[in-house]
């Protein structure tokens, strides 16, 4: 009975208060079902419900682990929400709640809610291992701290401890926990690079620990133009201007196939040995007449490099014999394509082939082969069009080069193993042995000379049955020093010898060295 009144008499003095106009005041009651939830890396709301209608607000208390509760703010009446914005990272926090009036504070506290703010995600470093296209790591998260995770990846640099700040970092797909792979590209061989996982929430980003490495990348490398092609063969290789940052080589050679981008799963491939620098490699056992793909190719311990890709068109099996001049040399029997000797000076089956000068058998002297303007950057063009020009010096090459058609070792030298072109003193040497010196003279000769005609550098029109015109392999240099060929013409009334541009198209008859 006397705690009962000992208690009625405590609510008496501490919670009632006499109005003004003679009403008893009581405190309000205190709040409950308080919850916590937090919103970000610096914001904790809370909400509680609000049982009493006297109140005057809302005071809030905050304390981390085993600290003293301390007021961090208040509401006014009837608002049951709050956001603490002064909240630090990876934190123990505990949060009650009263209410008071004029008269007091609650007598109770709501309940305590307890949490712990968000952290960055903690995550570890994967192993680097060197790929052909540089190195793959990645990174194993163990903890997202408490938010999704927004974005992972790795991060590196030549200098310790790279941040996402850099733009030579990943953005891997995917979300939450574990590990996740990464590839590292657009590094210099040689080099030392440090490497750090990422993984980023709201609360910011953690970094997985620093592991470094050295670069080693696959050898890079030129494929060499194509020459010496033959019905069965053709000369290319390579040069490899990178080791990829080690001396270490264990293969190098060229690989073909008549589909794009051959790879050294092929057999179709040389072995050239195993040292940096230019190589040079044979490609045999090719079909006639068919369209090739070629890359140059090194392999070191990071993997196998490519050069750049070239095409090629093998040569026809081309069937001809020989005769010998006037002159006593041994010459072909017919224009190079040519299906037959001329039968007479219009014989269309003994017309053959119309080449530029200085060009292989790459299908473009085929006289319905396809037209372009577009000039060739290097010795092989990279298509079998006739390629035309109306700009001097009418070169099909954007840069004239002398040396396509010298001898049998040329370049690009079209005629059959063991012929070559002839000089245009050669040519001026066969013309004098002739008793007219016209077309009757071409054909009455044993080298049965036909009218083929040629074909137009600028416009690439096929005139025929008109004159003859053999290109030489002499070159000459204009007094402008615009680089043209020698040919050997004649038609009805004359015999001809002149310059003429090498986008003309003339007709081949090859000589025996």
């Amino acid at each position: 009975m006397k705690n009962l009144y000992f208690i009625l008499l405590l609510l008496v003095v501490n919670g009632c208060k006499k109005s003004e106009d003679g009403k008893v005041e009581v405190v309000p009651l205190a709040p409950t079902e308080l919850k916590a939830t937090v919103i970000s890396k610096d914001q904790v709301d809370l909400t509680w419900k609000d049982n009493s209608s006297n109140e005057t607000g809302f005071k809030i208390e905050r304390k981390t682990d085993s600290g003293n509760f301390t007021e961090i703010g208040s509401t006014a009446a009837d608002l049951t929400t709050f956001s603490d914005k002064t909240v630090s990272l990876n934190t123990n926090y505990t949060y009650r709640v009263h209410s008071f009036n004029q008269v007091g504070k609650s007598v109770n506290y709501s309940n305590e809610v307890s949490l712990k703010t968000i952290n960055v995600p903690t995550l570890f470093t994967s192993r680097i291992d060197l790929v052909s296209s540089g190195a793959q790591s990645g990174g194993d998260i163990t903890s997202d701290g408490g938010s999704a995770i927004t974005a992972r990846g790795v991060v590196w640099d030549t200098k310790p401890n790279p941040t996402i700040a850099l733009s030579t970092k990943t953005n891997d797909i995917g979300t939450g926990l574990g590990a996740y792979m990464s590839n590292i590209t657009g590094l210099t061989a040689n080099t030392l690079y440090y490497v750090r996982s990422y993984a980023t929430n709201s609360a910011g980003t953690g970094y997985g620990n620093e592991l470094t490495f050295n670069a080693i990348l696959v050898p890079t490398l030129t494929t060499t133009e194509i020459t010496n092609i033959t019905p069965s063969d053709a000369e290319s290789g390579g040069t490899i201007s990178s080791n990829g940052g080690t001396n270490i080589f264990s293969v190098k050679g060229v690989v073909w196939s008549t589909n794009s981008n051959p790879n050294i799963g092929l057999s179709t491939k040389t072995n050239d040995g195993s040292g940096a620098g230019a190589f040079k490699s044979s490609i045999k056992g090719l079909k006639a007449n068919t369209k090739y793909y070629v890359r140059a190719y090194a392999t070191n311990i990071a993997g196998t490099g490519y050069g750049n890709e070239l095409s090629f068109t093998t040569s026809e099996n081309f069937v001809f014999g020989t005769v010998t001049s006037a002159t006593g040399r041994i010459w072909m029997d017919r224009n190079l394509g040519a299906s037959r000797v001329a039968t007479s000076s219009t014989d269309v089956e003994a017309y053959g082939d119309y080449y530029q000068w200085g060009r292989g058998a790459d299908g473009h002297q085929k006289g319905t082969s396809a037209i372009t303007n577009v000039l060739s950057q290097t010795d092989v063009p990279q298509n079998s069009s006739f390629i035309t020009t109306n700009k001097l010096p009418r070169d099909w090459r954007s840069t004239p080069n002398n040396n396509l058609w010298q001898g049998v070792n040329g370049i690009n030298n079209p005629c059959p193993s063991g012929f070559r072109l002839p000089t245009i003193k050669e040519w001026e040497e066969e013309v004098a042995t002739w008793s007219k010196k016209n077309r009757i003279g071409a054909f009455e000769s044993n080298l049965k000379l036909p009218l083929s005609g040629y074909r137009d550098s600028e416009k690439g029109n096929l005139s025929v049955g008109a004159g003859g015109r053999y290109w030489s392999s002499t070159t000459v240099r204009d007094i402008n020093l615009n680089d043209f060929s020698d040919y050997f013409d004649f038609a009805n009334n004359f015999v001809f010898v002149g310059l003429a541009p090498r986008s003309e198209g003339n007709c081949v008859r090859c000589i025996k060295n």
